[in-house]
């Protein structure tokens, strides 16, 4: 197996196949061997035999250094509770580039390897057009979070477990147009694989709908991640059908496709979509160990 990224790559296989295969591409195109994976695209890659470990500790250093942070003093969280340490009270416009760039730093890290990130890389992420001081100091914020918790990182073990999968979402928590964000992450081998926070497309009327849009959310990423795992042939990872663990019961019942409601029209395409995963028998929700449809 093959990773490509424009220029850069890995490659995952047995010793005698992994060297052949260096040899043979060796000869067509003009390339250097560095050996033993330990940095790719800026993440830090080490193991010990049974642990894995991933990493961007040099990166967060840099990113640190570049906006000024470096000897910051620490936070134990990135953003308050509600996402919003000073927005609104200063109101003055920040530097739009500056401002973008350190957003982008940010995305890149939350993207990679720290998953931790991902709620409050998404608040400021809105705010890159004419962002306010009061956006930059939440920025800032993050880089103090960030100066605490640079030893941070993914650590995967051979558990041998299968993959689990949890979804939630808040109701209507953003303050601004009062729609929901969905959380989602996926787990292998101990820890995340895919981990996503992400603003709902539409406003919910109810905690019922948040929670089953977040589902739909979770049910495209678990759609994509056995297709891939399929042409990887790992199949045995998965289970059959794919199990999303919920926390709400209303959302698990509104995906049996023999459930059905008028109070959700306004949700049509996407109450349908989920429906029919389920009826195929690729994914079903669980809710506090209990599967639907059983």
């Amino acid at each position: 197996m093959v990773g490509v990224f424009v220029d850069h790559m890995l490659i995952i296989g047995e010793v005698p196949n992994v060297t052949e295969f260096k040899k043979s591409f060796g000869l067509k195109f003009k390339c250097h061997d560095f050996g033993e994976a330990t940095r790719f695209l800026s993440l830090n890659i080490s193991e010990n035999g049974e642990e894995m470990f991933v990493h961007l500790k040099d990166y967060v250093e840099s990113v640190l250094e570049e906006f000024g942070m470096k000897n910051c003093k620490g936070r134990s969280f990135p953003l308050e509770a509600n996402g919003d340490d000073k927005t609104g009270k200063l109101d003055e416009l920040f530097d739009e580039q500056i401002y973008r760039r350190a957003v982008g730093r940010l995305l890149y890290l939350s993207n990679n390897s720290r998953p931790d990130l991902a709620l409050a890389v998404g608040k400021v992420s809105q705010s890159c057009n004419s962002p306010t001081k009061g956006n930059w100091l939440n920025v800032k914020s993050i880089t103090r979070y960030l100066r605490q918790t640079t030893d941070f990182c993914l650590k995967y073990v051979k558990s041998g477990e299968k993959i689990e999968c949890f979804t939630d979402a808040d109701w209507v928590g953003d303050r601004a147009d009062r729609k929901s964000i969905s959380g989602t992450v996926v787990l292998m081998a101990g820890n995340p694989v895919i981990w996503r926070s992400k603003m709902q497309s539409l406003v919910a009327l109810s905690t019922v709908e948040s929670e089953y849009i977040a589902v739909c959310e979770t049910t495209k990423e678990v759609l994509w991640l056995i297709d891939f795992l399929t042409e990887l042939r790992q199949t045995d990872l998965l289970e059959k059908p794919f199990v999303i663990m919920a926390d709400n019961q209303g959302a698990m019942y509104l995906s049996d496709e023999s459930y059905v409601t008028d109070r959700t029209k306004h949700m049509e395409l996407i109450y349908y979509s989920l429906k029919d995963e389920v009826s195929k028998g690729r994914v079903s929700i669980s809710h506090r160990g209990r599967i639907w449809p059983t």
